[in-house]
């Protein structure tokens, strides 16, 4: 119990803040500014995302311990030099990114970017690392830390009444996952190689065709769940993207939920797969599921129906005509931590490439939907192109974990009592 309370805090802690700096743009700071940092930070989350496949599914799976333990050690080292260079890359191409979108004169072109990105990912892969080796205080102190270095700074600009812009908001949230990777390299250094070596990258072709089904999965996942908010950037403009952005906002918590879930649920089912459990597998999926949909239902229709409060209280009476998109809003999210939740059961029996399918045929439908759809009625419409695509994903999700559940439930039976 302790540990999942400790997983759900630190997850509200990312949650909180995260919230609270949209909160604060979409208050202070003009559309175009909010629609800014929207997409640098979903940028960042993508990122975070494809790291996850490259490197943090190896780990996650990994018995809980030291990370000086032989069943750990080689592996976590090997983690640590790719998600290393995967990291510099990331910042050194977000960088060229912020500036040649600077340099065109677009309110995109932010050059903290280049501070922020390497600091979030590599923030994400250590309290990662700390949650695979059942460490759930220090991810939760890491997370803690960016939490309040970066509430204090926001404070301090408001305080001294300094112009609240993205570029100034993404650098102190920067400032402060850098002092969380301080902290958090601290807290983890036990077991981490000494010196940086290149030949340990050699080592990673053994993990590769894993990662090769994971990759794509994520990459159609990133494209299925954020695909609305580069195109409608790009097509209607940041301010088009602060709008949906802020209808989205109150709407947060419900897929967070199942992040929360999943930091500790993903050990409990790697255990039962172990352990042959396949019935108490599947409830367990399925107990997650109706919780999420318990929560989101009442939830969502409250956002609904207090939109005009929220807008008036929190955005300043901004985005007033926001009420029907966070209706669809909250369907979306309803659906998305569902499809967390399926993804988790089928990774966790390592079914990489048919999750990685059925998520790429989802993505698909979505881009397709969500093309046709803005075409005709606007950006609003981009949402319920998302929604299709998440149907398409759960539907398949729902009949994979069937069929193999059964087929495994019915080889143990077959087996008799061990």
């Amino acid at each position: 119990m302790k540990r999942y309370f400790l997983s759900i805090a630190d997850q509200g802690m990312a949650s909180a803040l995260m919230l609270g700096l949209n909160i604060v743009l979409a208050r202070y700071s003009p559309p175009e500014q909010f629609g800014a940092f929207v997409f640098w930070s979903n940028t960042g989350l993508i990122l975070g995302s494809l790291q996850n496949a490259l490197t943090v599914c190896h780990i996650a799976v990994l018995p809980p311990g030291p990370g000086d333990a032989k069943e750990r050690f080689a592996t976590e080292r090997l983690m640590l030099h790719v998600s290393l260079i995967y990291q510099i890359v990331m910042a050194l191409g977000g960088g060229a990114v912020a500036v040649a979108l600077a340099l065109g004169g677009s309110s995109l072109g932010l050059l903290s970017a280049f501070l922020f990105l390497p600091a979030f990912l590599l923030q994400q892969y250590l309290r990662s690392l700390a949650f695979s080796r059942g460490l759930a205080t220090a991810a939760a102190i890491n997370t803690a830390t960016v939490f309040f270095a970066s509430l204090i700074g926001v404070a301090v600009l408001l305080m001294l009444g300094l112009h609240i812009d993205a570029d100034r908001v993404l650098l102190v949230v920067a400032g402060g996952y850098w002092l969380s990777c301080l902290i958090g390299w601290g807290q983890l250094r036990p077991g981490f190689p000494r010196l940086f070596s290149f030949g340990q990258l050699k080592g990673y072709r053994l993990f590769v065709r894993d990662s090769r089904w994971v990759f794509v999965g994520v990459t159609s996942t990133e494209l299925l769940v954020r695909f609305y908010s580069f195109v409608v950037a790009t097509w209607f403009g940041p301010a088009a993207l602060a709008a949906l952005s802020a209808s989205q906002l109150p709407l947060r918590p419900i897929p967070l939920l199942a992040v929360s879930w999943s930091s500790i649920g993903r050990a409990d089912l790697a255990a039962l797969r172990e352990g042959n459990g396949w019935r108490k597998y599947g409830w367990h999926l399925l107990i997650a599921a109706l919780v999420i949909i318990a929560i989101a239902i009442p939830y969502g229709l409250a956002v609904y129906f207090c939109w005009p409060l929220i807008s008036h209280y929190v955005f300043a009476g901004k985005y007033a005509d926001g009420a029907s998109l966070s209706l669809l809003w909250a369907i979306s999210s309803g659906l998305a931590a569902i499809q967390l939740i399926g993804g988790i059961g089928l990774q966790v029996v390592r079914a990489f490439r048919p999750l990685a399918i059925a998520t790429a045929i989802a993505a698909a439908v979505t881009v397709l939907a969500t093309l046709v759809l803005i075409g005709q009625f606007g950006y609003p419409a981009s949402v319920i192109g998302t929604i299709i695509g998440q149907f398409v994903e759960i539907a398949i999700m729902t009949g994979l974990l069937t069929r193999f559940l059964a087929t495994r439930a019915m080889a143990r039976a077959a087996a008799g009592p061990a």
